[in-house]
């Protein structure tokens, strides 16, 4: 894209992904087929598509060219309605969308549903603001933690407690409270890699194969996690494809969306059985922030949002060792940096626009 927004590349293919929020200083847009996969481009597409040719700034105006395909009658069409769930009382709901649907949207089925979780939450005393955190997993899911919690016995507490701890102090794990924890979410996962993750202990069958892998990447990061595969009789190839799939898949939108919400729960029963404000409860929120981002520091955190090199995320993690990281750069790594240091320091206005 920058090649050729820059003008060094004269010709851009690409599918319909164009659509997607993407300008480019393109002034011919050729259409080579009225398709969207394997559908026919409806009106909103089509005009979404032409609208590429003859972007602000770049050009006055454009030309959309067609090549013996039916985008012109895509174009010409009857604009459909948008339809959303949300929206429609015959469409069907789950438990998430009973709470984000006015009345008028629900069946009498649906209302009973609601208002039976709804008597569950307030059986608790859990507040509203505690649901809409986490907003991914349903209400009867987060009771579901919450009950787990309220179960777990004064040795099962305090593994937590020291495991809180060693987040906190050198960001690793305690594997005993780690397992607590996954004894914790293991009733409303229902990822099948994950639920493999957790339910697998190997030989000994004392702890989960998530809690070997988690403590791996903390303390190695990518390529700890790959030898560790290795040291499993993993081939290398294997190991980092699978390890590449845990961290971007598994571990920064499944592994995170469960210990937030045990996380949440965990904090609010605290200050609820000991008299505090939720805010001065300790919880894993240091482990949520790595896991996420895979930084600590606020600089860290853009950088890793805008998917710098390993060693240029490092630079913003590790202040103390910050000059021999960054000498240690090569070219590309120093003018990813350049770019990122502009951005962070304010200097690209364009970026920050």
């Amino acid at each position: 894209m920058s090649l050729f927004n820059s003008g060094q590349l004269k010709v851009l293919l690409s599918t319909t992904t164009i659509t997607e929020g993407v300008n480019t200083s393109a002034k011919n847009l050729i259409v080579l087929h009225s398709k969207k996969g394997d559908k026919e481009l409806k009106k909103f597409d089509a005009k979404n598509i032409a609208g590429r040719a003859g972007r602000f700034l770049y050009h006055y105006s454009g030309r959309v060219i067609v090549l013996q395909n039916d985008f012109m009658k895509a174009i010409e069409s009857k604009p459909e309605g948008i339809k959303h769930k949300n929206y429609d009382l015959q469409a069907p709901k789950d438990e998430i969308d009973l709470f984000y649907s006015k009345d008028e949207f629900l069946s009498q089925t649906d209302r009973d549903r609601k208002t039976n979780i709804k008597a569950e939450q307030e059986k608790r005393g859990i507040p509203d603001e505690i649901f809409n955190l986490y907003k991914v997993v349903s209400r009867l899911d987060k009771i579901t933690i919450y009950d787990e919690i309220k179960q777990l016995s004064a040795s099962e507490i305090e593994s937590i407690k020291t495991l809180i701890r060693v987040v906190n102090y050198k960001m690793d794990i305690d594997y005993d409270g780690f397992q607590v924890i996954l004894k914790v979410i293991r009733p409303i996962v229902r990822n099948q890699k994950l639920i493999f993750l957790i339910d697998y202990k190997g030989l000994n069958g004392e702890y989960s194969t998530l809690t070997h892998l988690l403590h791996f990447y903390l303390t190695g990061g990518f390529i700890g996690s790959i030898k560790y595969k290795i040291s499993q009789n993993v081939k290398i190839d294997k190991a980092i494809s699978d390890t590449a799939e845990f961290v971007y898949n598994t571990l920064k939108y499944q592994v995170v969306k469960y210990l937030g919400v045990f996380n949440v729960m965990y904090r609010f029963i605290q200050a609820q059985d000991n008299g505090k404000e939720f805010e001065d409860v300790a919880g894993i929120d240091r482990l949520l922030v790595k896991l996420e981002y895979n930084a600590l520091t606020e600089n860290g955190r853009i950088a890793s949002d805008y998917g710098v090199p390993s060693s240029v995320l490092e630079y913003y993690e590790n202040e103390e060792k910050s000059k021999d990281i960054k000498a240690n750069f090569d070219n590309y790594e120093m003018k990813i940096f350049d770019r990122i240091e502009t951005i962070i320091n304010g200097t690209d206005k364009s970026t920050s626009a």
